[in-house]
């Protein structure tokens, strides 16, 4: 009879070498909006497979699936959402999270080239052209947006700018950052500043916050255009993971030159140890930037600290924001 340890190593590289099959499941149900169709009140089999124009008996082994993994409740052929799908996956939900599960989607057959990335050192594709699209650039965006509402909330935790009037948020998405920190201080006016196919979406999501009056928008590169000036703080939020060293310095040289004397930069990511053994979310992401772009990476304290200080910057303090992120706070002296 084998060691209880061996079954147990034994199932561990099983789960994570057949992690992809829940994975795929979880997406494709997403996709085709199974978790919206169930909604509140629940589905028989025969109206889910109607309204989502599938395969009966296909649908039946993939609703099963969804049960056994925890995400649906089932009674002979009546599904319901569980409560974590019907917190976070049915649409219009305040914490909704299906858009980034379309990202995550869109990932996935980037993934399915790692052999030969990892044999090449070149990305598969770039942002650009994989989100080639109008549908998938707003998956992208408003992926970005799911998340960013549980984060943001986190980050405002840990920062104070309730002595700040001018805020500009540098690759700011769909501006959830500045959406949320104009609500928070009623003297903060904000900028987003993206392309021009992503400021597009952050007017709508401005529009809707009724944030108009003090939120406006600036279409550009911010690796190659002006940023504005006079400003006291500056966020740059998940943004120096898809850039090489070359460019962020340009990035943080900016941002300096941008603010204030005594304004604060403020720079979000996800932090590995100095030595590269941990967390294991910021290494696997790293693996993402290795697919998608091509010198993006995940930078440790040290880098981010030191490359601060080579753009000028006099201090720099990193403070957790989640168990996956940190932020740097720079100050310009």
């Amino acid at each position: 009879m084998l060691e209880k340890g061996l079954y147990e190593n034994i199932d561990k590289l099983s789960n994570i070498a057949r992690g992809f099959m829940q994975a795929r499941i979880l997406l494709v149900a997403n996709e085709i909006n199974i978790f919206s169709v169930i909604g509140e009140e629940g589905r028989f089999l025969d109206d889910i497979v109607t309204h989502c124009g599938t395969d009966r008996r296909a649908t039946e082994i993939f609703l099963n699936a969804l049960t056994g993994m925890g995400l649906l409740l089932k009674k002979k052929d009546f599904y319901e959402n569980s409560a974590l799908t019907r917190e976070h996956l049915i649409y219009g939900k305040e914490y909704y999270l299906g858009d980034s599960l379309r990202h995550s989607y869109n990932l996935y057959d980037r993934w399915a080239d790692l052999l030969n990335v990892v044999k090449t050192g070149k990305p598969v594709k770039t942002g650009d052209e994989v989100r080639k699209s109008p549908e998938e650039n707003k998956n992208f965006v408003l992926g970005m947006a799911n998340i960013g509402r549980f984060s943001v909330e986190e980050l405002l935790s840990v920062i104070d700018l309730s002595d700040k009037r001018k805020f500009l948020d540098m690759g700011g998405g769909p501006g959830t950052y500045a959406i949320a920190f104009c609500r928070r201080y009623p003297y903060l006016k904000a900028t987003v500043f993206d392309l021009p196919k992503v400021t597009s979406i952050a007017v709508e999501q401005i529009l809707k916050a009724g944030l108009s009056d003090r939120i406006d928008t600036v279409s550009g590169d911010y690796l190659k255009d002006p940023i504005g000036s006079a400003y006291d703080v500056i966020l740059l939020s998940n943004v120096i993971h898809s850039l090489g060293e070359k460019d962020i310095l340009l990035l943080f040289q900016k941002a300096r030159e941008a603010l204030l004397p005594e304004g604060q930069f403020i720079v979000k990511d996800f932090f590995p140890s100095d030595d590269r053994t941990g967390p294991e979310y910021p290494l696997v992401f790293a693996v993402n930037m290795l697919i998608s772009t091509k010198e993006g990476n995940t930078y440790t304290e040290a880098e981010v600290t030191d490359w601060l200080k080579k753009s000028g910057f006099a201090s720099v303090e990193i403070k957790r924001v989640t168990a996956y992120t940190k932020i740097a706070i720079a100050v310009k002296k």
